[in-house]
């Protein structure tokens, strides 16, 4: 009853009595020898190292857009924080002048110290341990702190 169900199925459709074929012939044929096993392994290796590589070429170039997005939005921040710097500084000349407390001179004046107030000088760990007054003042006080614990 199998084989004529088969040879049915072979009649109907020519591709299976064609795969049948070929599997009984693969399994009558000699095991494959060694030498062409390790190409069919070294070929093997290659493809998958050049599919590695690949997808370490678009990790990488994924990566990169990742960085130049956060890159571009931190110029972006960075530009807006002294945007809104300058704002504010025109604002308080505006005000100043605008109530008649000072002249525009003596306006910007001021708001060009209050730009420049806090800087300090960078000092070295050197300059600070020889004990300058004006730059132990300058110095915060955990590097006073740090530089008294150090042998």
């Amino acid at each position: 009853m199998v084989p004529c169900v088969i040879r049915t199925i072979e009649a109907t459709y020519p591709s299976v009595s064609a795969m049948t074929e070929k599997s009984q012939q693969s399994a009558r044929a000699s095991p494959p020898s060694i030498p062409a096993t390790i190409r069919a392994l070294i070929n093997s290796a290659r493809g998958w190292l050049e599919n590695l590589l690949h997808l370490a070429a678009l990790e990488g170039k994924r990566a990169g857009i990742g960085l130049a997005v956060m890159v571009g939005f931190g110029v972006g921040a960075f530009v807006l924080l002294i945007a809104g710097w300058l704002a504010l500084l025109a604002c308080a000349v505006a005000a100043l002048v605008e109530n008649d407390i000072l002249s525009w001179a003596w306006s910007l004046l001021i708001v060009a110290l209050l730009n420049f107030a806090r800087r300090r000088p960078r000092i070295s760990r050197n300059q600070a341990q020889q004990g300058s007054p004006v730059l132990r003042n300058a110095a915060p006080a955990w590097l006073e702190a740090h530089l008294r614990t150090e042998p």
